[in-house]
């Protein structure tokens, strides 16, 4: 009898129908839902689910319960994010205290155990001898080939051919190297580089060499 008086007293408060009397199961299921919805201090109450559901049955169709829920002011809507691929082109516009000018590059291969790319541009050397170049100031053209070869898991071969040329000189500088993996965190690098300048009909070339293991940590 306490639940039935209970239940006339509260009932204009609830929203669920008063069950019948005599029926002691659905008493006691309707007390424990108003129990849940009166302890609910979340957006989403206990028997949010079962609505849900009932509404996908209804319409016959899978949904999303960020598309069922309600929104609420100034909540944000969910987007579909997707990752574009990588482009192989690039462009840039470079100033530094030795060079201005811009440069293009494109990957050529880029997915198997070969890659390929190459940059070239235009711009105006400011500082003769401060970086790999020609000697003098003025308009240059300079631009770059990278190679890179994969050998297995362990080993990779790569070169670089980097040119500048401008005012009758021209610059050529080539690199050389093998990286070996030893173990997880030791690699056995060697480089090789060759600097050749040209000043007219004379010319001049340097090369260097370099044999070492490096530990990552």
């Amino acid at each position: 009898m306490s639940a039935v008086l209970g239940l006339a007293l509260f009932s204009p408060f609830l929203t669920l129908p008063t069950p019948a009397l005599g029926e002691p199961v659905m008493i006691e299921q309707a007390i424990v839902q108003a129990r849940r919805r009166g302890s609910c201090l979340s957006l989403r109450c206990n028997d949010a689910e079962w609505r849900l559901a009932s509404a996908i049955e209804l319409h016959g169709r899978a949904t999303d319960w960020r598309s069922t829920a309600p929104s609420l002011p100034g909540q944000r809507h969910w987007v579909r994010l997707s990752a574009p691929a990588r482009a192989r082109e690039h462009r840039d516009n470079y100033s530094n205290r030795w060079r201005i000018g811009t440069l293009y590059g494109i990957q050529v291969l880029r997915d198997g155990p070969v890659q390929l790319g190459v940059e070239f541009g235009a711009g105006y050397r400011l500082a003769p001898r401060s970086d790999d170049g020609i000697g003098q100031a003025g308009p240059v053209f300079r631009g770059s080939i990278d190679f890179g070869r994969q050998f297995g898991e362990r080993a990779r071969l790569s070169q670089h051919v980097l040119f500048e040329t401008g005012n009758g000189q021209s610059f050529v500088k080539q690199s050389l190297g093998l990286d070996i993996d030893l173990w997880p965190a030791w690699t056995l690098e060697t480089d090789y580089v060759i600097r050749h300048r040209t000043y007219g009909a004379s010319g001049s070339e340097t090369a260097e060499s370099w044999l070492g293991i490096r530990r990552r940590f």
